[in-house]
């Protein structure tokens, strides 16, 4: 399925996302969802969701930090983003 494979590479190539609103916050904490990601550059000609495998995936995990001054703490995004 080309749709997981776009999928991985991106989660390998991009493991962040900026979450700028409350509702941004909210849909990606719904892990029953698939997040959309169709802002982002890499899906340029149009976002490739998972779809219906979405709902049988085993593990969901997705985290959350906060950084107020990405220059004052840039160790801490980096360690933050290999983790991610």
């Amino acid at each position: 399925m080309i749709n997981m494979y776009l999928h991985f590479i991106h989660r390998v190539i991009n493991p962040v996302v900026s979450l700028r609103t409350w509702e941004d916050l909210t849909r990606f904490l719904d892990s029953e969802r698939e997040y959309d990601e169709s802002g982002h550059e890499f899906y340029r000609d149009g976002y490739q969701a998972v779809g219906e495998y979405y709902k049988h995936m085993g593990k969901r995990v997705r985290a959350i930090g906060f950084f107020h001054d990405k220059s004052e703490y840039s160790t801490e995004l980096k360690l933050f983003k290999e983790a991610a």
